[in-house]
């Protein structure tokens, strides 16, 4: 279970901003909420239940409270680097996600359709477009995105189309599917150390953590 939280995290972590107009520097929160399978209902106490995302220049930090783990994703735009945190009960590791890893999942399998449509909605004051898109399995995710948030993101190829900051979407995984929908955005000075690694976190690679988390290979 551990390892498909990981990997869920790592997912919207990398792959939920970007942006080129007005609002260039602020705090973005979310609520997640799930769906989950019957035999998955036990983890409805271990998963977390907020998100928040940090965005200033060329740098974005996403972070989750509640569940049995702290984590936050740091992205320097300038190596195209993401450094994934985690604080398990105390024991608090990282794991850096480049851009050539990124690259390499891609390559595993179909770059995933995405069509964007006429339909608006209003979420947290902004006004956002939804988008569909189809991967190769047949799964359709429905994406809101605005484009009056400025905020890079390496990892944008993933969603040719979507130029904006994704407010509201899902992420779908084995026994569970999360949704993230943005309750509240505020415009503002966000501290530099909020991007930050700590010294007192253990470096690790994928596989390291994977045995650490009870997933092995």
């Amino acid at each position: 279970m551990k390892k498909t939280l990981l990997l869920a995290f790592a997912l919207f972590a990398t792959t939920s901003l970007f942006a080129q107009s007005k609002v260039k520097e602020g705090t973005a929160k979310y609520k997640i909420d799930y769906d989950l399978d019957a035999e998955a209902q036990e983890m409805k106490a271990m998963l977390p239940t907020d998100l928040t995302i940090y965005f200033k220049g060329d740098k974005y930090a996403a972070e989750t409270s509640g569940g049995m783990m702290d984590q936050k994703a740091v992205t320097d735009m300038k190596t195209q680097e993401t450094t994934m945190l985690m604080d398990m009960m105390g024991n608090k590791v990282a794991m850096k996600i480049t851009k050539e890893d990124i690259e390499k999942e891609k390559n595993k399998g179909k770059k995933p359709k995405v069509e964007i449509t006429s339909d608006t909605k209003d979420i947290a004051g902004f006004k956002c477009t939804k988008a569909i898109v189809k991967s190769d399995e047949g799964t359709n995710v429905e994406i809101w995105f605005t484009k009056d948030i400025a905020v890079n993101n390496a990892f944008k190829e993933g969603y040719d189309g979507i130029d904006g900051l994704m407010m509201e979407y899902s992420v779908p995984q084995k026994m569970f599917t999360m949704k993230m929908t943005c309750t509240e955005v505020k415009p503002g000075t966000v501290d530099d150390k909020i991007f930050e690694i700590p010294s007192d976190y253990k470096l690790m690679t994928k596989d390291e953590l994977m045995k650490m988390s009870g997933g092995g290979h």
